[in-house]
């Protein structure tokens, strides 16, 4: 396995991120058409997602959003590889942070942050180039690939720019009580791995178990949540905004952080819903507690 996935890199993987832009989507344009039209990549599972959020839609406006959900797709596959070259300039020109002064509050506290975003748009470039504009020390959590050689290029490309990167599973006391501006990267819109772990709430419109970490850890560490509004400007180029969502988080009722979250996730779904990752299996957990509100 170690050494077909090497040479699948260094033949492939590698030479195509050397690539310009306009020759990777030319790439994205044949993909899209071959995982919409040919294969159907998770066909059932994207078309039921979106009847299940727009239920009054017709479905001519769900498969205008299913097209332009292939062709965002696809395009963040390119942008994925091309990530694995991209230079500091580009990455920093390609995806603008447009109120980074929104960190200087924080950082003249020294006080650390928890940075929260979803699958929207292109959370990947997000990550890479978070420390160019910030002085916190940024670490994303993650879940470690079960490939060793592309857990270990995966960590080459995302740390190249000084993003670190820690397992979900080694988040504990020691490393949030460690003196520093740390800023924690979460990706909060994940399926949890256990439903009874979950926190439920209504989102678009259906029961859905929430991963409960980002609340867990700023309630329990009194830490502030960011979160970033990313909006796609044009083909490859990506701007973020960031929003104190929550300022306080041990005055927080339980369960509001994540509400909060998932409310700000929400309504750029609603205004923009091709640019979500509706191949995603949100909604693997279908059994909500009886007491579920609408939260």
């Amino acid at each position: 396995m170690m050494i077909g996935s090497a040479i699948g890199y260094y033949l492939f993987i590698k030479p195509i991120s050397m690539l310009p832009h306009w020759c990777l989507y030319l790439l994205s344009d044949f993909l899209c058409f071959l995982f919409r039209r040919v294969v159907k990549y998770r066909g059932k599972i994207i078309r039921g997602n979106l009847e299940g959020a727009f239920p009054d839609k017709s479905i001519k406006e769900i498969r205008e959003i299913e097209a332009g959900f292939y062709r965002h797709f696809c395009d963040l596959i390119v942008e994925g590889i091309k990530n694995f070259s991209i230079s500091r300039e580009e990455a920093q020109k390609r995806m603008v942070a447009v109120n980074p002064e929104v960190f200087e509050k924080y950082t003249s506290e020294d006080r650390q942050v928890l940075f929260c975003g979803a699958h929207y748009n292109n959370w990947e470039l997000w990550a890479l180039a978070m420390p160019i504009y910030t002085n916190f020390d940024v670490t994303g959590v993650y879940k470690k690939l079960n490939n060793p050689f592309f857990e270990k290029k995966m960590l080459e490309s995302r740390t190249k720019y000084g993003l670190k990167l820690i397992e979900t599973k080694s988040l504990d006391d020691d490393y949030f009580i460690k003196p520093g501006m740390k800023a924690s990267v979460f990706a909060f819109d994940q399926s949890p791995q256990k439903s009874k772990r979950a926190y439920w709430i209504k989102f678009l419109g259906r029961p859905t178990a929430c991963f409960f970490g980002p609340e867990k850890f700023s309630v329990k560490y009194d830490i502030p949540i960011l979160y970033g509004v990313m909006t796609k400007v044009k083909r490859g180029y990506y701007e973020v905004k960031f929003e104190t969502v929550v300022e306080k988080p041990q005055e927080s009722d339980y369960g509001e952080v994540t509400r909060i979250l998932n409310r700000e996730l929400e309504k750029q779904i609603y205004a923009e819903p091709k640019y979500w990752l509706w191949s995603h299996r949100r909604w693997k957990h279908m059994e909500p507690p009886e007491e579920l509100e609408e939260k």
